[in-house]
């Protein structure tokens, strides 16, 4: 029997020892041989990079890309709102739970809007994950090494834990970072995009060319994960006296009817707090204020945002100044 357990740990040892350089020698050579990740990815760095410029602020906005290209702050400032936008592409409620935990202090938000994307909602967030591991920040570095751990652990999905374990050899034993983008002004076109200070990014106009579109009807679910960590994420807003409103962003209605039993998804996210479906709000044209199968262009994202404001208005989360 002790030799049995001594040979077992032996293996598992060994196993270990030659499991990290392989999967970092394997990826060294996916980055050699594949293109260049486009450069419009980095807007999660460039985020987090200013995040620390801003104190005090009037909203604070949450989720995947429906949040970061959905609230564009220079409408909220035209109410004199000062707002910051920490949504990043397939961010789901594990990421914000992560990141508002490290910033409600600091941002101190009057008002936190938390976009909640129905196909988000079933997944472990290994996209999002991903986006941050291979992400550099410039400030706070060993807190945000722990943070990417406990994302990646959550997800229990080996490649996104091997992509952790790669970037940390890139970063510690290569000493390679990746380029910085940086801007003096209040924005920088990346790629097709443009990023605004404070955490939008504005797609060049362009509009839903309504080409056939095969998706089948898809069942909103909710998986347990998720859920738990957006039932934290109230309890820490509720505690802090933070008013938080919880959001669909408008989609293409061809995407939406495709979801069979929205109601009852409706009804669970209601459970969290107050809910607005604003696809049942706000009537867009799929064609002229929609840039994709489901994001707005800059013509429906105005006419989101001025009746969110409104909205806020009118249930008291915010005042006029």
């Amino acid at each position: 029997m002790r030799k049995f357990l001594t040979k077992t740990i032996l293996t598992l040892v060994l196993l270990t020892i030659l499991y990290i350089p392989t999967y970092c020698v394997m990826f060294m050579l996916m980055d050699a041989i594949k293109e260049p990740p486009p450069e419009s990815i980095r807007t999660t760095e460039i985020k987090f990079n200013e995040i620390d410029e801003y104190k005090d602020i009037d909203i604070l906005f949450v989720g995947s890309s429906h949040s970061s290209r959905s609230f564009d702050p220079r409408i909220f400032s035209q109410h004199n709102m000062k707002t910051f936008n920490i949504g990043t592409s397939s961010q789901t409620c594990m990421q914000s739970w992560f990141i508002i935990d490290r910033y409600i202090d600091s941002l101190n938000p009057k008002c936190v809007i938390i976009d909640l994307y129905p196909d988000l909602m079933n997944t472990y967030g290994e996209e999002s994950a991903i986006d941050f591991i291979t992400s550099d920040f410039d400030h706070d570095l060993a807190v945000w090494e722990w943070t990417k751990l406990k994302m990646a652990v959550c997800t229990k999905n080996t490649n996104v834990i091997n992509k952790l374990i790669y970037r940390a050899f890139r970063r510690y034993i290569l000493h390679h970072q990746n380029p910085r983008q940086t801007f003096t002004g209040n924005e920088i076109t990346i790629c097709q995009d443009k990023y605004i200070r404070s955490g939008f990014v504005e797609k060049s106009m362009e509009y839903y060319d309504l080409k056939p579109d095969y998706r089948i009807d898809t069942t909103c679910r909710c998986n347990a994960m998720q859920l738990m960590f957006l039932n934290k994420t109230v309890k820490l807003l509720k505690m802090r006296g933070i008013n938080y409103l919880l959001v669909e962003a408008p989609v293409p209605s061809v995407l939406y009817k495709s979801y069979d039993n929205h109601d009852q998804y409706s009804a669970k996210i209601s459970e969290y707090g107050t809910f607005i479906d604003y696809n049942t709000r706000l009537t867009l044209n799929d064609s002229l204020d929609f840039c994709d199968s489901h994001h707005m262009n800059q013509n429906g994202v105005v006419k989101y945002d001025s009746l969110l404001i409104n909205d806020l208005y009118e249930m008291d989360y915010i005042k006029r100044k």
